[in-house]
């Protein structure tokens, strides 16, 4: 049996010792190692995963902003397209009015223009007094012609005649007295008066004259008048009506009044 000193037995031990602990060495090495290794096989698989991740994600971005700007230009053809609508409903209500006021100005020409041809062609009946006539002992008698100066023919002549005389006439002579006078005595008739064709009447005194009576009347300014109306329709049913008013000079003129001569 082979004896070794203290020294070479120490020596032996701390070789066994100096050779385990490089053996234990490798061996936790080469565990750091594999795990190194391992834990790098994990982060590469991870960061290939976030990459793949990431990259879905970009997609995904790419994806909504694309369909957002689609919107967008969808929103903005729609926005042109209800600004053109509304410009052409514009348009078209301008043009609705004009259309209104083209008619309405067309009918009122229509109106103006039957108006004035039914102006131009109606019946026009006027009073032509003539001299009255003063006789001893029988009543003072008025002649008064009704002549159509218009265009076309009158119809439904009805005239009326209101005579006034004395010495204080003008005050009475009145369209309301005069009215009153052609209520009681007016009737519708048949009577036609053509264009320049005429129509007449005599209105008459209640009493007889006498020379004195006669002087005066006869003599005298504003001692007699005569009042009347004329009513008539022409073809088309339209009414109209004429009033007159005369006064008797001496001199032998028959003058209109100053008023109630009118014709409507």
């Amino acid at each position: 049996m082979e004896t070794f000193s203290g020294w070479e037995r120490a020596k032996r031990v701390v070789d066994l010792v100096a050779g385990l602990s490089v053996i234990a060495t490798m061996v936790f090495i080469a565990l750091q190692w594999n795990e190194m290794h391992s834990g790098a096989t994990d982060t590469h698989d991870l960061a290939i995963a976030a990459k793949s991740q990431a990259d879905a994600a970009k997609s995904q971005a790419d994806n909504t902003k694309i369909i957002a700007e689609s919107a967008k230009a969808q929103a903005e053809n729609t926005r042109n397209l209800a600004l053109a609508a509304t410009d052409q409903v514009t348009k078209l209500a301008a043009g609705v009015r004009e259309s209104h006021a083209l008619v309405k100005a067309t009918q009122d020409t229509l109106s103006e223009l039957r108006m004035n041809f039914a102006k131009d062609q109606r019946p026009y009946m006027w009073a032509k007094a003539m001299q009255p006539r003063f006789e001893e002992n029988k009543p003072l008698l008025w002649d008064v012609h009704f002549i159509n100066y218009g265009k076309s023919p009158a119809v439904h002549v009805v005239n009326c005649v209101v005579l006034f005389y004395g010495l204080n006439i003008v005050p009475e002579m009145t369209p309301a007295y005069r009215d009153t006078k052609c209520a009681e005595t007016m009737t519708r008739t048949e009577a036609i008066a053509p264009p320049g064709d005429n129509i007449f009447t005599t209105a008459s005194s209640n009493a007889v004259l006498t020379l004195d009576a006669i002087k005066v009347l006869k003599d005298t300014d504003y001692k007699i008048g005569l009042m009347g109306k004329i009513t008539y329709e022409d073809t088309a049913g339209n009414k109209y009506v004429s009033t007159f008013c005369n006064l008797y000079f001496a001199s032998g003129g028959v003058p209109g009044c100053e008023k109630y001569n009118e014709i409507k």
